[in-house]
């Protein structure tokens, strides 16, 4: 995990998150750092993140997509500008 994100894990590298779907494991993580809420989504619920599950891409509407016990859930903030 970033040292970014680390900021709200305890220093924690790395954390396990439950659920059965991506969106489940986004509430779970929320649930056991509910300051890392305002890194993830925006005021309007947006993701703020590139979610990796084994190296493949989800976004917002992917959320219900479902994960397996073992799956490596990465988070990477999208960063605009130009």
């Amino acid at each position: 995990m970033s040292q970014i994100l680390r900021q709200f894990t305890e220093d924690q590298d790395t954390v396990e998150a439950s659920g059965s779907t991506v969106g489940e494991c986004l509430d779970d993580l929320v649930r056991q750092f509910p300051e890392i809420k305002r890194w993830l989504f925006d005021k309007n619920g947006i993701l703020l993140v590139l979610i990796l599950i084994n190296g493949e891409a989800v976004y917002q509407k992917d959320l219900n997509r479902p994960v397996a016990d073992g799956d490596e859930l990465h988070l990477i903030r999208i960063v605009g500008g130009g």
